[in-house]
């Protein structure tokens, strides 16, 4: 894992085992999962005040709050705030705009007060980090092109390989990325089918 000393330290210091339950590394940059930033804000005994709503659109979804978070530090407090928001764009479950709003406010506010802001990210700062939404991505993609992974299946069965590479190629770029998951991480394609539509 690509982890700083800061972090290490600051994981240390609430005494939280660095490990894969702790955050994970996403192409050189660690991402902390928000639960364990909540059990970082416990041990350090962080408060907030009441999210302020600054700015709410529900069509189109559009939400964005101001968090402010207090930190004991000595006998004085150390006080930081953020934004959060959250729109079509960056997410994916759009039953609870209000609430990932807050999440994710109060998770910067946490990374900033502890000193680790830009040295690491919340899982909830966008949904694509989470491996979880990276899942329902592709459960998603896969359901709407469910006819032509069953005829992609079959064509392989049949050492059809030609034909199975031209149908996975007919699909739009973004949903060959998307469909392009392991099996053993929940994808549909399994290391053999995905061998024979590499062409190898």
């Amino acid at each position: 894992m690509n982890v700083s000393d800061t972090i290490k330290n600051l994981l240390k210091e609430v005494d939280i085992p660095l490990s894969s339950d702790v955050g994970w590394d996403c192409h050189g940059t660690f991402v902390l999962l928000h639960e364990t930033l909540e059990r970082i804000a416990e041990k350090k005994k962080i408060s907030f005040d009441p999210p302020e709503l600054i700015h709410k659109e529900t069509s189109p979804v559009n939400v964005a709050m101001v968090v402010v978070g207090r930190m004991p530090v000595g006998d004085s407090e150390r006080t930081e705030w953020s934004i959060g928001e959250c729109n079509e764009s960056n997410l994916k479950v759009k039953n609870y705009p209000f609430a990932m709003s807050e999440k994710r406010a109060k998770d910067r506010v946490i990374l900033k007060l502890c000193g680790i802001s830009g040295e690491a990210y919340s899982s909830e700062e966008a949904d694509d980090f989470s491996p979880m939404a990276e899942l329902l991505k592709h459960n998603e993609c896969a359901e709407q092109n469910i006819d032509v992974l069953h005829n992609i299946k079959e064509l392989i069965a049949n050492d059809e390989h030609d034909n199975a590479i031209a149908a996975f190629r007919d699909l739009n770029e973004a949903d060959q990325k998307t469909l392009w998951r392991a099996h053993t991480k929940g994808g549909m394609l399994t290391y053999s089918e995905r061998k024979i539509l590499k062409g190898i």
